[in-house]
C-alpha cells in the first residue's frame, strides 16, 4: 500500500545524500587508454542502497510502488549513462520541497489515497437519545485521532444510493453504532434497518465494518454481525471504555499501514 509516510521516508532517505556515478569509455583499439568519466549527484542514492535502507520497515512491494508514485509525481528522477540510465535515484526540486516540509498538500495527498485515511463513516440513528453516544465517538475518540466523523444525513432511497454511498466509499473507516430501535416481545431489541443496509454497503465497497452493539440487542439482529464483523458490545450507561477500544483499533490500523497521525483539524461531517 502506498502511503504518505512511505513516500516521505523515501525522500528523506535521499535528502542530503550524494552519490558518484562513474563510466569507463573505451575509445577503441590503437587509441589512448580507456577514459573514466564521473559525476556527483546531490540528494541521490543508487536504488539498491535506498531500498536496503527501507526494507527493515517496509515491504519490497510497498517501497517499489511508492517509488513509482514519486517518479510519476515528479518528486524523484533517475540519472545514469548509456545502457545504465537508472544508476542513481535523486530528488527533484519538488522532492526537495516535500522532504523539507514533511507533508504533501491536500491535492497531492488525494492522489496517494483512493480514500480519505482520516475519515470514518458512522452509521447511526438520528434520535435524541443517541446524540450523547455519537458526540463522544466523534468529538472525543475520533477527534483525538484527527479522524472526521461522516454520517448518513440524507432521506429517501435515492440519497442512500447516491451521496451516502459516496461518503462510505470515500471514508477509510466504517463504524456502525447499533442501538435499540424497537422492543420485541422477548424483551430484547432490534435496530434500524438503515444501519444494516449501510453496513452491507460498506462491505460491498471493501470496508471492514467495526460494529458497536448496545447491550440488549436480540441475537437475531446482532448475532450475525458478531460472527461476520469486528464487534464491540457496550452498555449505554458505561460506554466510554468500549468506544475508546474502537479508537485504539483505528489507531492500530493507521500505524500498521504507515499512515501518520495528524494534528486535529476541522472535523465536520463529510
Amino acid at each position: 500500500m502506498i502511503t504518505e509516510q512511505i513516500c516521505l521516508d523515501i525522500v528523506r532517505s535521499l535528502y542530503g545524500r550524494s552519490s558518484t556515478m562513474s563510466q569507463t569509455t573505451n575509445l577503441g583499439e590503437g587509441t589512448e587508454a580507456p577514459r573514466e568519466t564521473s559525476s556527483t549527484i546531490e540528494h541521490g542514492l543508487p536504488p539498491a542502497r535506498l531500498i536496503r535502507q527501507l526494507l527493515p520497515k517496509y515491504s519490497l512491494s510497498d517501497i517499489e510502488a511508492a517509488l513509482r508514485w514519486l517518479e510519476y509525481g515528479e518528486y524523484v528522477s533517475y540519472s545514469g549513462y548509456g545502457f545504465a540510465p537508472r544508476m542513481v535515484i535523486q530528488l527533484t526540486a519538488k522532492g526537495l520541497q516535500f522532504a523539507q516540509s514533511g507533508a504533501l498538500d491536500d491535492t497531492e495527498r488525494s492522489f496517494v489515497y483512493q480514500e480519505d485515511p482520516y475519515a470514518c463513516f458512522v452509521a447511526r440513528q438520528f434520535r435524541p437519545e443517541d446524540e450523547q453516544l455519537f458526540n463522544y465517538l466523534s468529538g472525543n475518540v475520533l477527534r483525538s485521532l484527527s479522524i472526521a466523523a461522516w454520517d448518513g444525513k440524507a432521506e429517501g432511497l435515492d440519497s442512500f444510493r447516491g451521496e451516502i454511498i459516496e461518503k462510505i466509499r470515500k471514508a477509510r473507516f466504517f463504524i456502525c453504532l447499533l442501538t435499540h430501535r424497537a422492543k420485541l416481545d422477548t424483551g430484547s431489541h432490534a435496530s434500524s434497518v438503515w444501519l444494516y443496509q449501510e453496513t452491507g454497503a460498506a462491505v460491498a465497497l471493501g470496508k471492514k465494518p467495526l460494529v458497536l452493539v448496545e447491550a440488549g440487542m436480540d441475537d437475531h439482529y446482532a448475532g450475525e454481525l458478531q460472527k461476520t464483523y469486528e464487534y464491540i458490545p457496550f452498555d449505554r450507561e458505561n460506554f466510554r471504555g468500549a468506544f475508546e477500544e474502537a479508537g485504539r483499533r483505528l489507531k492500530s490500523d493507521l500505524s500498521l499501514n504507515h499512515i501518520p497521525l495528524r494534528t486535529p483539524r476541522n472535523l465536520t461531517s463529510g
